[in-house]
């Protein structure tokens, strides 16, 4: 809604715009006629009243008020238009200016405003003639406008002679003495036929009329020739007219139409016919009528024209400009031949096809103007036309088709290019005949002229030749980008300006550089438009144009090739050159074709550079060619940009300009782009570009590509053979490195027949390199063809098999060329080749077709047979890249690639070994899945092949890690081989040997190779290789039948063990044999000895794992107890060996074999075999524990702790397979093991790392060896041998023993004092003794009432042991043994006293009693006193330990005194009232240095006296009226020790000071007294006679109770009178009198 309003505004804007315009005619009109009738009031009255009348008739149809629209006024005007135009038509007669003036404003508005019509116009027309008659010179330019309006009016449409009429007058007005009349006329005029022909134009459009294809019009004979055609319409029958009187008044006829012209110049009307013939060519070939005319007028008046200029030589000036033409012989006039060879350019350039006669004349007539007899300014406008010729090929093709292929015709086409040529040629020789100075001159006013050319020249533009300097001009484009011509466009000169002979050459240059571009171009389109339509004819014309133009073209771009100084040039010549070359070859014209190239060839080497290749092909050339060929470029003044060695003859030094860089790169293009067209000319091509890479230095790469070499530079380098190469050519080497890569790369869309050209041309130059590398003085040969070779064929792999055997047959042959250089190309083309082959049939393709792949691998496998190694390492390092890109797809392949590997090591180089070492591991780790099990034998063999060769040590190791590598490939994939085997086997490819199965043939094939791998000489070998072979079994046993088992134990195993131990027992003990080594040797394997024994090791570990894992499958052995025997007769071997390593070894082994991982059936485990293990075990141990002979000051090597501790803990594995068998005999021998093991001395300054840490107590030794005692014990049983008990404790005692006296091995003795590594020490015996009391302790608390403990007197051996350590309470060095051995002693009596009590009538411990006693006196009342450092902290330590015992005493013996004899109480209660007194004096400070008192103990012995005085007796009859014996005893101990205490009070209170009565004295003597009162409370309750002595004793303490009456202390007091108000009762009991 919005747009459609916005549209009806526009609409309404634009009405109002028109009507606005409309009513301002009307209003100009009627103030025109009013001005009209002011200015004719008086002189014209007619003039006036016509004027009012039209007034009054414009306000009668046009009313004011009245609205209409536009056309309608117009139409209202237009039907009065003759009354209207009356009083202007009137005034125009007046011949008064100011009047004229004003009516012909007038009539022009009304013609502009579409208002007269035509019979007005006719009208019109007339005044205006008359007006120009009249002469005014005012009113022309007037007249002209007038005119031009009338004209373009629709409305008046004139025609036929009115038409003619207004022509004529415009012309006339055009040669009036006025300029700028005439200028305008001359507008108008041109104006007036342009629109004469628009109508025409727009009358065919509107009739739609076609192209006439009919006969050509001629006129009726008997006609008159100028007679008008009856069939035109007014239209067309007005431009008939115009035209044909256009050709009269040009021709200086008189015109049949345009009647009334006295006057025209032909320079005019050439112009006015050009621009006819230019814009309106649709008219001519709608028209046959024109065409008539075209042909019969226009050729005709040109060719007649062009009679003075080809009859005329260089001589008299022209006639002066203006003078009318007359028909009398004329001289050639500058600006008639411009315009005429501007229409002739027209004529052929757009009416050819309708004047084909008449163009070969113009061309005839302007290849004519190219003479050199010719005025300048003839051959510069020849030039530049056919300048325009040479732009359009389409145009050159049909003169080619017109004349040059008709017979008894014009050779057209192939003179104007020879003719092109010689100008192009003669320019440099009419310079070179001119002096320099006349040069100079002509070429300071050539630039100083201006001619619409650039203002100055480009000063390296140029062409030089023989010393003559040409330049290039810049030249002028249009606004269109087209070539603005000099004198073609000079249309304002009537002389010709001088000409520089530089824009004749660059006029001449652009032409032929456009030909060849234009041919080029064409022959391209055409031949593509063939081949699809494979149509001949239209190739014969191509090669016609070819045939008729390649000697010209060729003979000018040589010269201008050898003339050029500038890149661009030069670069538009090569251009050329190489765009012609190449349509030579696609039209299969050979010999062109070779000239062309051949001449880039020549221009790309230095000069006098002669190659025989291009020497042979000269005759081939036109003789001017190779004249110009030889040409001597002064070479200072070219750019030399690179100086390098000339390939034909070594150290000459040659130099290469820009100018052939710029060749060389052309010829790269020239093969690239039109490479399948070269065919024999590649010889030429490669020869030559091998020349140049020579010369720049270029170097082949990877994959035969040419790069820069390093040493290329500009420093010139210190080589003679160095190439010296500036910066101006160092960007361009990497662009013509990619430019050659990209030339062979694109080989591979050439056809098969042209290929073959390339690889004949390539070998052929390898051939020649290869016979001059064989002369001893070329250090370096060309490796261009050999590169190349390689290179083309990389990039045709897709048709390989067409190319495969001449290109790897010729580099085989290179491979064994003696040049070392060459043959490693040689060598590298062929690994290359094949590598590429293989992976571009990648796949199916290759694996399915075997031939093939045998093709490829052919020249590798022939290789083998070369005996250079750089070659060999070559094929290897190939064979490797093969194997990583193609590896799956190697099927039938694979025997040739193995034993291409498998031969690097028939070689001493380990280089080669090394790589192809590397094609094995690959094959190992990646490929075994396409390995055909037909080839695994053959993997196995290459392996070891590479495991046993001696050039490279680590890759000996990697081999032996591969075998191990197959194995487990074998073992996963056996589902897959053993079908495949039995194959085989049926097929009898296998070879049947064994007892094995078939199907194990691969794998006992495989256990052979690692076994002899294990006695190989190299230590690392050896070892590498029995670790291989025991983890394979360990891996893939189950694969292996009971079969194959037996000889893998009997033939692989304990022959290598056997050939080990051998090779071990002779092996030399020093290093005198490994002088020659200088590898720096751990000591522990710097003899062959000792590397030896480091095999046995590792072999014995093997065979012995093989015998823990598989174990079940051995069992099924019919003689597996003999293998077992075997096995264990290598242990003991090894185990009692003096090699520390051996030995120990020997016991991880048998600790292997002792712990099976699979036993099988339990039932099959022969309790044999372990009886043979424990003697075996037993030899072992009583060996090596033999205390020393006399003399020897220390042990032997191999008895280190771990290996003793090895050895020990080997006793529990065996002991739980026998235990129930295990008898004391036994015990003996496991003890004597045990106790050997122990006193072994060590090493005093490796104390420090086997002593155990501090959160453990024992060795590993020891703790092994309790360990062992403890496993024994633990298994007793009731149905063991009942000495098994006593047996253990007496080797427990034995050890405990050791905290009292250090064990003893043989002679040597026990180091104390600091480090030393060449003294011995027993390590923490006291430790492993004091752990010993523990265990005892333990064991004993358990067996106490054991019948052998009890009846071999334990308890009583036990007590005996522990004395010792007790004795030496303050004598041994660490306080823990006796205190340990007192809570043992005391442990111990808690679990033995009640079995003693249990058996207190038997004699069967009679002989602990005495022991005990003095055991416990020993203890309490040492005898080295404590030391005096002692601190009040372990003070009281050590005295809770006594009082631990006295707690003993009171609970455990006191009590049950009737259990005891009576000497053993009697020494207690000694012992209980020695302890009770104490030690302190009554002094107050107690002296440093003197035992300190242990009140505490005294306390506890007063108190347990005072407990057991108070005991009634043992049968409870204390109603006797008498105490006991021990408990008098214990009173009468009890009474002295309270008068003991009461008199040291006493005498302590008489030396009273100020400090304060000690404490623990205050306490004892209240403990005195209150034992007192007990005491007598006792008595006085038993009412009883009590012993004399007794009764004396309580008596006499009466008066030192007496005493104590007058102490300071209260408590005292009040006790004393207590216990005194008791002794009434006591006085009154009677003494039994003893």
């Amino acid at each position: 809604m919005l747009s459609s309003s916005y549209q009806h505004l526009f609409r309404d804007g634009q009405q109002k715009m028109t009507v606005t315009r409309e009513k301002r005619l009307i209003e100009d009109l009627q103030s025109d006629l009013r001005a009209l009738s002011n200015e004719t009031k008086r002189r014209c009255p007619p003039v006036k009243e016509a004027a009012e009348s039209a007034i009054m008739k414009i306000r009668t149809i046009l009313p004011p008020g009245h609205r209409f629209d536009s056309q309608k006024i117009i139409t209202l005007l237009r039907q009065s238009c003759s009354d209207i135009m009356q009083p202007f038509v009137m005034g125009c007669d007046t011949h008064s200016l100011q009047i004229v003036q004003l009516c012909l404003t007038a009539i022009q508005r009304m013609a502009n405003h579409e208002v007269i019509d035509n019979v007005m116009a006719v009208n019109v027309v007339n005044v205006l003639w008359q007006v120009f008659e009249q002469g005014v010179e005012e009113l022309q330019l007037r007249l002209l406008q007038t005119v031009i309006v009338l004209v373009t009016s629709k409305s008046s449409e004139l025609k036929g002679q009115s038409l003619s009429k207004a022509i004529v007058l415009c012309f006339r007005l055009h040669f009036t003495k006025n300029e700028v009349t005439n200028n305008t006329a001359e507008a108008t005029v041109r104006q007036v036929i342009s629109m004469i022909f628009e109508r025409v134009v727009e009358e065919d459009t509107a009739k739609k009329v076609e192209d006439w294809s009919g006969e050509d019009y001629l006129p009726k004979s008997g006609n008159n020739k100028f007679a008008i055609p009856s069939n035109l319409t007014p239209v067309v029958e007005d431009a008939y007219n115009l035209f044909q009187d256009l050709c009269q008044l040009v021709n200086a006829d008189s015109p049949h139409w345009l009647i009334g012209i006295t006057e025209m110049t032909r320079t005019f009307g050439l112009e006015l016919l050009e621009s006819v013939l230019l814009e309106y060519e649709s008219i001519f070939r709608k028209h046959p009528e024109f065409k008539f005319l075209l042909k019969d007028r226009v050729c005709a008046l040109v060719i007649r024209l062009f009679s003075p200029n080809i009859k005329h030589r260089q001589g008299a000036p022209p006639p002066p400009s203006g003078v009318a033409l007359t028909p009398t012989k004329e001289k050639p006039y500058f600006p008639i031949s411009m315009r005429l060879l501007r229409v002739v350019s027209i004529l052929l350039k757009k009416y050819y096809n309708a004047l084909v006669t008449e163009s070969e004349i113009f061309l005839s007539l302007l290849i004519k103007f190219l003479d050199t007899d010719k005025p300048s300014w003839q051959r510069a406008l020849a030039v530049e036309v056919i300048c325009q010729l040479c732009a359009q090929p389409r145009l050159l093709k049909s003169f080619c088709i017109a004349y040059d292929m008709q017979a008894h015709s014009t050779k057209i086409f192939h003179n104007l290019i020879s003719s092109l040529g010689m100008f192009i040629q003669n320019l440099f020789v009419q310079v070179q005949a001119n002096s320099s100075t006349m040069l100079n001159t002509v070429l300071e006013s050539a630039t100083s002229t201006t001619m619409g050319l650039s203002s100055s020249l480009h000063p390296q533009q140029s062409f030089e030749y023989h010393g003559i300097t040409i330049p290039l001009i810049t030249l002028p484009l249009d606004s269109s980008n087209c070539i603005k011509y000099m004198y073609l466009e000079l249309l304002d000169k009537t002389e010709p300006p001088p000409i520089p002979e530089g824009y004749i050459l660059t006029m001449a240059y652009t032409s032929m550089l456009d030909l060849i571009r234009g041919l080029t171009a064409i022959i391209d389109t055409d031949l593509a438009e063939e081949r699809e339509r494979d149509g001949p004819n239209n190739v014969a014309v191509l090669m016609e144009m070819i045939n008729s133009s390649w000697c010209g073209i060729l003979s000018v771009l040589s010269l201008l090739l050898d003339a050029s100084t500038e890149e661009s040039c030069t670069e538009n010549v090569l251009k050329c050159t190489e765009s012609f070359a190449g349509i030579c070859g696609q039209l299969k014209l050979n010999s062109a074709r070779d000239a062309f190239i051949i001449v880039l060839c020549k221009a790309s080497l230095p000069s006098h550079y002669m190659i025989p290749v291009l020497a042979s092909s000269m005759p081939r050339l036109p003789q001017k060619i190779c004249n110009s060929q030889n040409v001597d470029q002064n070479m200072a003044d070219q750019h030399v940009v690179a100086v390098g060695q000339s390939l034909q003859s070594s150290g000459n030094s040659v130099s290469l300009t820009a100018k052939n860089v710029q060749c060389m790169r052309t010829i790269l293009n020239l093969a690239h782009c039109y490479g399948s067209h070269i065919n024999t000319a590649w010889q030429l091509i490669l020869t030559t570009l091998q020349h140049l890479v020579w010369i720049l230095g270029l170097k082949p790469a990877v994959g035969g590509q040419f790069k820069p070499s390093a040493r290329s530079g500009g420093d010139g380098g210190s080589s003679a053979g160095n190439t010296v190469l500036t910066t101006a050519v160092l960007g361009d080497l990497p662009v013509l490195s990619t430019m050659l890569t990209r030339l062979f790369e694109a080989s591979q869309t050439l056809d098969d027949v042209s290929l073959h050209h390339l690889i004949n041309a390539l070998c052929s130059l390898s051939v020649e390199a290869m016979d001059t590398a064989y002369n001893s003085t070329v250090k370096e040969p060309s490796l261009f063809a050999v590169a190349k070779l390689m290179e083309t064929g990389l990039a045709n792999m897709g048709r390989i098999e067409i190319l495969w055997r001449p290109v790897t047959g010729h580099l085989l042959e290179v491979c064994q060329h003696s040049n070392t250089i060459l043959r490693e190309w040689g060598a590298e083309g062929v690994t290359a080749l094949v590598k590429a082959a293989l992976k571009h049939y990648h796949g199916d393709s290759l694996s399915n077709n075997p031939r093939l792949l045998h093709m490829f691998l052919m020249p590798l496998k022939e290789i083998c047979a070369v005996n250079h190694l750089d070659v060999r390492q070559k094929q290897l390092d190939g064979i490797l890249q093969i194997l990583r890109s193609c590896g799956e797809s190697l099927s039938s392949g694979w025997p040739e690639i193995l034993a291409i590997v498998g031969s690097a090591t028939d070689h001493t180089t380990d280089a080669l070994v090394r790589l192809g070492f590397r094609s094995v591991q690959l094959v190992i780790s990646d490929y075994m899945l396409s390995l055909p099990v037909s080839s695994l034998s053959q993997c196995i063999d290459v392996v070891a092949q590479f495991a046993q060769q001696s050039q490279d040590f680590n890759i000996s190791l990697t081999a032996i890690g591969l075998l191990w590598s197959m194995s487990d490939y074998m073992h996963q994939h056996q589902d897959k081989i053993k079908p495949e085997l039995i194959k085989l086997k049926e097929e009898n490819f296998l070879d049947e040997s064994g007892t094995f199965p078939v199907t194990d043939i691969l794998w006992m094939n495989l256990f052979r190779k690692m076994g002899n791998l294990c006695v190989d000489s190299r230590p690392a070998i050896r070892k590498s290789a029995g670790q291989t072979l025991f983890s394979t079994i360990s891996a893939h046993w189950a694969t292996m039948s009971k079969a194959t088992w037996h000889d893998l134990i009997w033939e692989v195993f304990f022959t290598l063990m056997d050939d080990v131990q051998r090779a071990c027992s002779i092996a030399p003990r020093d290093r005198s044999e490994q002088a020659g080594s200088n590898i720096l040797m751990h000591h522990s394997r710097d003899t062959e000895e000792k590397q030896w024994q480091e095999t046995s090791v590792l072999t014995l570990a093997g065979i012995a794992r093989v015998f823990k894992t598989k174990r079940a499958i051995l069992l099924e052995m019919d003689d597996f107890t003999k293998a077992w025997e075997k096995v264990l007769d290598y242990i003991q071997t090894g185990a009692t060996t003096m090699s520390t390593e051996v030995s120990r070894a020997a016991l991880c082994s048998f600790e292997e074999i002792l712990n099976p991982t699979d036993c099988g059936n339990p039932t099959k485990d022969d309790p044999v075999i372990w009886e043979k293990a424990w003697n075996a075990w037993c030899n072992i141990g009583v060996k090596v524990t033999l205390p020393p002979p006399p003399g020897q000051n220390a042990p032997d090597e191999m008895l280190s702790q771990a290996y003793l501790t090895s050895l020990v803990l080997l006793f529990p594995m065996i002991h739980k397979h026998f235990h129930g068998t295990f008898s004391s005999t036994d015990f003996k021998r496991l003890a004597q093991v045990l106790h050997g093991s122990v006193c072994v001395p060590v090493r005093s300054d490796s104390t420090a790392f086997i002593m155990p840490t501090s959160n453990e107590v024992l060795t590993p030794l020891q703790e092994a060896v309790v360990n062992a005692v403890d496993i024994v014990q633990k298994s007793v049983s009731s149905y063991s041998d009942s000495t098994m008990y006593p047996a253990v404790f007496e080797f427990l005692l034995s050890i405990v023993h050791f905290a009292s006296n250090p064990p003893t091995y043989g002679d040597i003795k026990n180091h104390i004092g600091p480090p030393d590594k060449n003294k011995w020490v027993c390590i923490n015996y006291t430790k492993f003794a004091e752990y010993c009391i523990q265990v005892v302790v333990e064991l004993f608390q358990i067996t106490a009432s054991h019948k052998a403990v009890i009846q071999h007197g334990i308890l009583t051996s036990i007590v005996k042991t522990l004395r010792v350590p007790i004795k030496k309470k303050y004598g041994t060095r660490t306080a823990t043994t006796w205190q340990l051995a007192v809570n043992a002693l005391m442990k111990i009596l808690q679990s033995g006293l009640p079995v003693v009590r249990q058996h207190s009538q038997m004699s069967l411990f009679n002989s602990l009693w005495d022991e005990l006693a003095s055991c416990m006196e020993d203890f309490l009342f040492p005898v080295a006193p404590a030391p005096a450092i002692l601190s009040v902290e372990d003070h009281r330590k050590h005295e809770s330990y006594d009082i631990l015992l006295i707690e003993l005493i009171r609970t455990e013996i006191l009590p049950y005194r009737a259990s005891f004899p009576k000497a053993f109480l009697s020494r207690i209660v000694a012992m209980m009232n020695k302890g009770s007194i104490p030690l302190s004096t009554s002094e107050i400070d107690i002296q440093v240095g003197k035992e300190r008192g242990r009140d505490e103990l005294s306390k506890q012995c007063f108190s347990t006296l005072f407990q057991f005085s108070m005991l009634p007796a043992v049968n409870g009859n204390a109603d006797d009226g008498k105490l006991t014996e021990i408990n008098e005893i214990t009173v009468t101990s009890l009474v002295q020790r309270c008068r003991s205490a009461l008199t040291r009070y006493i005498s302590a209170d008489r030396l009273k000071t100020q400090f304060p009565f000690p404490e623990n004295q205050l306490s004892e003597v209240m403990f005195a007294l209150k034992a007192l009162d007990a005491l007598l409370q006792t008595f006085k309750k038993i009412h009883k006679t009590i012993d004399d002595s007794l009764w004396r004793h309580v008596i006499d303490i009466y008066p030192v109770l007496v005493e104590c009456i007058p102490t300071s202390s209260p408590e005292v007091r009040k006790s004393v009178a207590q216990i005194m108000s008791h002794f009434q009762a006591f006085i009154s009991v009677k003494p039994l009198q003893s």
